[in-house]
């Protein structure tokens, strides 16, 4: 299993690495543009004075967007859990059918490793990639905080990465 576990990490090394990279640019974008946020809170809260509250509503109401929580969950947590999942899918419908397509699936499964072993060995990579990406993206919202006024710690930006890995 651990040697599916290794072949699986290194097939997805590359998506690993881009996404992760991806995520972590949007999440270091979203860090630094908050004083710039911040600076039009006057003209945004005069639009969504006059916006419907069922409108409102759809969107979680916008009564915190300018504290540093509410801003990161408005631009970043909410978004995140849609592109964690889609990720996933790619990733994950990659897993079997990449063999299949190359041929290389029965090489695979005529090696001595059980199904479940093989099952097990692909998740576990599904799941180590997924926590790899996070782990990139959380490093490139991370490095930039230092510069901005944006009051939050590392630890603050971890948790709820940490909470997508339920999902």
């Amino acid at each position: 299993m651990l040697a599916i576990l290794r072949h699986t990490l290194s097939r997805m090394r590359g998506q690993i690495i881009g996404w992760g990279l991806g995520m972590a640019a949007y999440g270091g974008f979203i860090v630094v543009f908050y004083e710039r946020s911040i600076g039009l809170q006057d003209q945004f809260t005069a639009m969504l004075e006059n916006y419907p509250p069922e409108i409102l509503a759809f969107f979680g109401g916008m009564d915190n967007l300018f504290t540093p929580q509410g801003y990161l969950h408005t631009y970043m947590f909410s978004i995140l859990p849609l592109v964690l999942g889609i990720y996933a899918v790619f990733i994950g419908a990659g897993l079997l059918a990449g063999d299949e397509e190359k041929g290389t699936l029965d090489l695979v499964v005529c090696h001595p490793v059980s199904r479940t072993g093989l099952f097990f060995g692909r998740f576990l990579g599904l799941m180590l990639a997924q926590v790899l990406a996070l782990v990139i993206m959380w490093i490139g919202t991370v490095l930039p905080l230092g510069s901005t006024s944006l009051e939050v710690t590392p630890w603050d930006l971890a948790l709820p990465m940490l909470s997508l890995l339920g999902m």
